[in-house]
């Protein structure tokens, strides 16, 4: 095969791969905008979420918080806290959205899975793997191990300044617990925590 040859092959796959791409693209707008569709029209909750679902599978870990953010504001308190628990943990990148996030969790902390189910100690012990200056975050751990292992650098995200970081949560604090991945997660308001510490991580090595 000639070299020309060659760059024509080359030239038709990034023409192919372009249009995979516009497809996608439009894929996944249509399937946003299904979702809209189903807030403003007021369909049933079942509908919402699973329009919301369909679309939130359609983006990589990475994309979901930026384009689910805003979406899920719009979300009725079940249907929040059912879409929290699915889709919270294979959202990647997040830190960027926390007060967003944050400001979400408190409007329906009224309704929060935890706070209504209200079993289990008054006060817990809970961990965060992640770079000194993001500690106070909303997602935690009740098991070290997990923890370290996102200090470490977990599903490979880069950590800077990796620590362990410890905290006691009261009962109130907690709005939701997540094991889907067996992670052991629980979604806090750090405004909740007392006893805060951190203790230096060592990186993953490469």
């Amino acid at each position: 095969m000639s070299k020309s040859e060659l760059n024509n092959i080359t030239d038709d796959a990034a023409v192919a791969l372009a249009a995979i791409a516009m497809h996608k693209a439009e894929w996944q707008d249509s399937l946003r905008d299904k979702v809209w569709q189903a807030i403003r029209e007021g369909r049933s909750q079942r509908t919402v979420y699973q329009r919301f679902s369909d679309y939130a599978l359609s983006l990589n870990s990475q994309d979901r918080m930026p384009n689910l953010i805003d979406l899920w504001a719009e979300l009725q308190p079940p249907t929040f806290w059912r879409a929290m628990r699915a889709w919270w943990n294979m959202c990647d990148c997040s830190w960027d959205y926390g007060d967003a996030v944050l400001n979400l969790l408190r409007r329906h902390a009224a309704t929060a899975p935890a706070r209504k189910n209200r079993q289990g100690t008054n006060e817990t012990a809970i961990y965060r793997g992640c770079s000194r200056s993001r500690i106070l975050g909303v997602s935690w751990t009740t098991d070290i191990e997990v923890a370290r292992g996102f200090a470490r650098g977990h599903r490979h995200i880069p950590i800077t300044d990796p620590v362990i970081a410890s905290a006691v949560v009261s009962r109130d604090g907690i709005f939701m617990r997540i094991n889907s991945r067996k992670e052991r997660e629980v979604l806090v308001d750090p405004a909740g925590l007392s006893n805060v510490q951190a203790e230096r991580a060592h990186p993953m090595i490469r």
